[in-house]
């Protein structure tokens, strides 16, 4: 093999090297635009910093970047390295230099961020090489699977379609049943056009002591959600007697006939039943939608009692490793809050 050097830059500057070097490694093309958006810095966050493998000829051939999220721990904000856009030419591939890749950007945080903390969501190959180098599995995703329409599956167990429709109705009439028993007096889902004051409020007066959550003030909910240049998302308010008690982001996908849960904050934990009730009461209502899955770490506190409601928990679909900088003081232990909005989209 050829020697290979390491460097690494920021991202202005080095847009297209950057989109040319991840498309060329990615099955699913991006646009700039997109690139954009996603390196874009949220309040005051360091630059984002791209990790480079060169040839000897400087050709780049490896990448991969860090992004400054913002993130609360134990009730104090700090911005997280997520670690992402790990991409390597195809012919170089088991030859050892992703993991040379890979530890280099792990010494760059024991270097230069040593008051930071690294979070992947990484795939099987880089879950085996990041192992190796110090980071440790902070928990595993669960997706929460929600049937609103079982006739499909029903079918597939009895073969007989008029059965399997007369089944699913029932089915219906019983998860509705459910989640009335599930739904506290007095509370209402509105759909809004955007976050409005209320969501503010709520992330503001949520408590975070002990937790590990994105933040999700207007600023962050704006650029994620908002201003995201692909996808439409969806925005439920949740009320008693007109006092704002939660909200959930959510996004509907038609031609997978499922409707998936991004985000959800909750006032007071003992609203979690209620405000899902209610939410999958609405998701009726949608004729084109059979499914809802709702995605978090097998520790969040949120996931208590919703197999109640009709949730079944399903294998793990991934893994979140988290990396802390070997200098850094290891502060209180802290449960990790993670959902389908901490996964770049």
């Amino acid at each position: 093999m050829q020697d290979y050097s390491f460097t690494v830059t920021g991202y202005a500057g080095f847009e297209d090297e950057v989109l040319g070097l991840r498309n060329a490694n990615r099955s699913k093309a991006q646009t700039r635009g997109y690139l954009d958006w996603r390196y874009r810095g949220l309040l005051n966050a360091p630059e984002p910093k791209v990790f480079w493998i060169k040839s000897s000829s400087g050709r780049a051939v490896g990448m991969s970047s860090l992004i400054f999220r913002p993130y609360w721990v134990n009730d104090r904000p700090l911005h997280l390295a997520v670690l992402g856009d790990i991409s390597l030419d195809a012919s170089l591939r088991g030859k050892g230099l992703g993991q040379k890749l890979l530890h280099f950007v792990t010494r760059y945080i024991d270097e230069h961020l040593p008051d930071c903390v690294g979070f992947v969501i990484p795939n099987s190959v880089a879950k085996k090489s990041l192992s190796l180098i110090g980071w440790r599995i902070g928990g595993k995703l669960i997706p929460h699977v929600f049937l609103l329409d079982s006739a499909d599956k029903l079918h597939e167990l009895v073969r007989n379609r008029w059965l399997a429709t007369w089944a699913a109705r029932r089915f219906r009439a019983i998860a509705l049943g459910i989640l009335r028993l599930n739904l506290k007096e007095r509370c209402s889902m509105e759909l809004i056009p955007a976050p409005d004051d209320s969501f503010e409020a709520l992330w503001q007066n949520l408590p975070k002591v002990g937790l590990i959550v994105r933040d999700m003030g207007s600023g962050s909910l704006a650029w994620r959600y908002v201003d995201h240049p692909h996808h439409k998302f969806r925005f439920a308010k949740f009320t008693r007697a007109g006092d704002p008690i939660g909200f959930v982001i959510f996004s509907l996908s038609p031609e997978d006939h499922t409707g998936l849960v991004y985000d959800m904050v909750v006032r007071k934990q003992g609203d979690v039943k209620s405000i899902v009730a209610a939410f999958l009461m609405h998701c009726f209502a949608y004729e084109s939608i059979s499914t809802v899955r709702l995605l978090m770490n097998d520790d969040h506190p949120y996931c208590r009692g919703l197999w109640a409601l009709g949730f079944v928990p399903r294998k793990a679909a991934a893994v979140f490793q988290v990396y802390t900088p070997k200098n850094r003081i290891q502060g209180s232990p802290s449960k990790w809050a993670i959902t389908w909005g901490d996964k770049d989209i």
